[in-house]
């Protein structure tokens, strides 16, 4: 039933609560039913049926399933007061059913291209750090960077489309992959007219900044959407270089550490 109705991510994120609510949730039951005298049944009962339709929420799915399996197992206590073995059953057929929901989407059919993603834009992310790094040599070693930056994005490009066609995809995510596409190819469009072109400002120092912020984008990207510290990001604005080539080169990298900062919810 989940999987009808949620994407492949909010799935894998509903069988880990859904496990361990409904083990939690078990064994506050049988503790309760183990120390409580039998007459107060119905209160807690009562209490676990009142929780159960207030807690529901699906961004904390493991309180709803607590007080749910709560309140199922009181129930059938209540039907059933001198045979506690039948609630206990019922745990374990739920514990069971969400092994196999779990074994099917990691083992059986798991979502490889969610799993492939961050590892194709992370690579994608080093080769335009590499040909950011040889904007200063000669032009066939610009080109052999720049072939190989190609190369990783038709792949990344690849990875996407079949995202595009998981069933149950979010429109949110499904924009927020094309507008990282759009953005790189962006990118890879004003280094090839650097390539073509040169650049005539001051270029050692604007190519340190643009690779210490593509360092900064491919260090953060696995982690993007993670509690706890992220790598300090310098958000200070810096001067529009004079020359064209450099002032696309510099938004484009703008955009992409914007996109970056879009993506850590948690964080902002």
């Amino acid at each position: 039933m989940v999987l009808l109705t949620s994407s492949m991510a909010v799935t894998n994120h509903r069988i880990w609560n859904r496990f361990y609510g409904t083990a939690l949730g078990g064994i506050y039951c049988f503790v309760c039913l183990y120390f409580v005298p039998p007459q107060h049944l119905i209160l807690l009962t009562s209490i676990s049926v009142f929780f159960a339709f207030t807690s529901y929420h699906k961004e904390r799915y493991d309180i709803h399933v607590f007080w749910l399996t709560s309140m199922i197992v009181f129930a059938i206590s209540l039907l059933s007061p001198d045979n506690t073995y039948v609630s206990f059953y019922r745990i374990i057929d739920t514990l069971f059913g969400v092994t196999i929901a779990f074994s099917v989407n990691y083992f059986i059919a798991p979502s490889w291209t969610m799993t492939w993603l961050d590892r194709h834009t992370s690579s994608m992310i080093k080769s335009q750090i590499l040909y950011v790094a040889v904007l200063d040599k000669p032009q066939w070693e610009q080109k052999i960077n720049l072939y190989q930056s190609q190369q990783r994005y038709y792949s990344l490009n690849g990875e996407v489309m079949n995202l595009l066609k998981e069933p149950n995809l979010s429109p949110r995510t499904s924009k927020d992959w094309l507008s990282l596409l759009v953005l790189i190819q962006r990118l890879n469009d004003s280094l090839l007219l650097a390539t073509k072109l040169g650049i005539q400002s001051d270029k050692p120092q604007s190519t340190a900044r643009w690779i210490s912020q593509l360092q900064w984008i491919k260090q953060t990207f696995p982690d993007r959407c993670k509690h706890g510290a992220m790598p300090p990001f310098n958000a200070e604005s810096t001067p529009i270089p004079e020359d064209m080539l450099c002032a696309l080169i510099e938004k484009d990298i703008q955009q992409l550490t914007a996109w970056m900062l879009y993506q850590r919810a948690f964080v902002v």
